[in-house]
């Protein structure tokens, strides 16, 4: 193999460019390279973080919601048990007024009986005694 004076050029005029642009090309494109990878780590890491907390109030969101169910479904039974005492009260209080009107219009049906009775038997003495006044043809005392 020949080595002759270009190969010993082409040698030397690499290294310069290497040396030359190594400082001025490469190392800002390695730096510009390196700074792109943390940003993209730290991105990594804060969307980990973020995710991490959004699942945590998701999570306490959650609970609170069923708890919010909880009361509301407590509020909701509380207020049927009301509402049917209330109904059973009114229901009560209507039963007692209806006996109490039974119990008045059997009263007065009982009263009007016997005055009915005693006016039947009046009037049962009174046509008894113009049946005897009309049978006899005189006057029955």
């Amino acid at each position: 193999m020949d080595l002759d004076v270009t190969f010993f050029l082409q040698a030397f005029i690499v290294a310069v460019v290497l040396l030359t642009l190594g400082p001025t090309l490469f190392s800002p494109i390695l730096d510009v390279l390196d700074l792109r990878e943390r940003n993209i780590a730290g991105a990594k890491a804060d969307s980990l973080r973020l995710l991490g907390e959004t699942k945590q109030k998701e999570h306490e969101l959650q609970s609170q919601l069923e708890g919010a169910r909880r009361q509301a479904l407590g509020e909701r039974q509380k207020m049927i048990d009301e509402a049917r005492e209330s109904e059973r009260q009114l229901l009560d209080k209507a039963r007692q007024e209806a006996m109490k009107k039974i119990e008045g219009a059997r009263a007065a049906l009982q009263a009007s009986e016997k005055n009915a009775r005693v006016q039947l038997q009046q009037n049962g003495k009174d046509l008894a005694k113009t049946i005897a006044t009309k049978i006899l043809a005189r006057d029955v005392a």
